[in-house]
């Protein structure tokens, strides 16, 4: 019950920010900067999501899933809302490394993002680095580098 009643409205409250900013970046910025109302869409994730993921499997891996939805959109500020709490919440889930190699699959396709030092703290700071002793986020570290790497050297 808590997964119907606490979780999917904070999920759909996360799904609805990032239809209202991406309808928003579509609007011409003379539009933008001149709206009677400016609502932020980028702030933290509702408290029912993190607790509802450390608690319940099904919520981890609707919230893996929404995570790989909002990398394959390209949808920067979404990743960097929730990379954080899914760090501490999917050691051990039994889609971990399937969700892992999706996920990496997708940030290489970010390689202009990581530019920003607030997209990389979100990405290998609250995420990465967080479970560096297992060896398979070891593995898929050394995978998106050596994506970068192969970018890097198709561009020269």
């Amino acid at each position: 019950l808590p997964l119907l009643v606490q979780f999917l409205p904070a999920l759909m409250s996360l799904i609805v920010d990032d239809q209202v900013r991406a309808l928003n970046f579509k609007f011409p910025v003379e539009e933008r900067d001149t709206a009677s109302i400016i609502i932020d869409h980028s702030g933290p994730p509702p408290d029912m999501y993190e607790v509802q993921i450390s608690q319940c499997p099904i919520a981890a891996t609707l919230a893996m899933q929404y995570t790989l939805q909002t990398a394959r959109n390209k949808d920067k500020t979404g990743i960097m809302r929730v990379l954080g709490i899914l760090a501490q919440n999917i050691r051990g889930h039994p889609f971990e490394d399937a969700f892992l190699h999706s996920l990496v699959t997708s940030l290489i396709a970010f390689k202009d993002e990581f530019e920003n030092e607030d997209f990389c703290t979100s990405v290998f700071d609250e995420f990465f680095f967080t479970s560096i002793n297992v060896d398979n986020v070891n593995r898929h570290l050394m995978r998106l580098l050596g994506g970068f790497i192969l970018n890097y050297r198709l561009q020269e």
